[in-house]
């Protein structure tokens, strides 16, 4: 279990190095933070972050859960997300622009956001967290997983 000032500084990297992505990246890091707080010890997720002299430099959200992440989320936090602005807005341009993303594959793992703040970025933490998936995973006798970049991501393409 992580604090609410580690969840907010998560928000804050999600929102800065990923802002306006999908849905969640285009609410507010208030509800950005709500987001991971609601996963927060959530057996079927898992919230990894690396730190940068105590502070949190960047991220990894991964899903055990194979399908629904959002969908479950959003049903179950629905009355908040209609009267968060930032949420509401979000969901209503994620149902105009008909960005249903629906993932078909054989992995058991979906890595959902991984982010390095821009300062902290070029030091090897991308690769720590990464590194600290794969421990998960082996613990677990899981052996794949599921990763999804934008191709004008050049950066994050290069990396994988």
């Amino acid at each position: 279990m992580f604090s609410k000032e580690d969840l907010q500084k998560v928000a804050e990297i999600h929102k800065q190095e990923l802002g306006g992505a999908d849905f969640l990246s285009s609410c507010s890091t208030g509800f950005i933070s709500y987001f991971y707080n609601y996963f927060n010890g959530d057996k079927n997720n898992k919230l990894f972050i690396v730190r940068d002299n105590g502070q949190p430099a960047g991220f990894v959200f991964l899903t055990f859960s194979k399908n629904g992440l959002f969908k479950c989320f959003i049903k179950k936090n629905f009355c908040r997300i209609i009267f968060t602005p930032s949420a509401l807005i979000a969901l209503i341009r994620t149902i105009l622009m008909k960005t249903k993303i629906t993932l078909k594959h054989d992995y058991d793992i979906d890595i959902v956001y991984i982010a390095v703040s821009g300062k902290y970025q070029s030091k090897g933490y991308a690769r720590k967290l990464l590194g600290m998936v794969e421990d998960c995973l082996k613990d677990n006798s899981i052996d794949s997983y599921y990763l999804q970049v934008f191709k004008d991501n050049e950066r994050a393409v290069g990396f994988y």
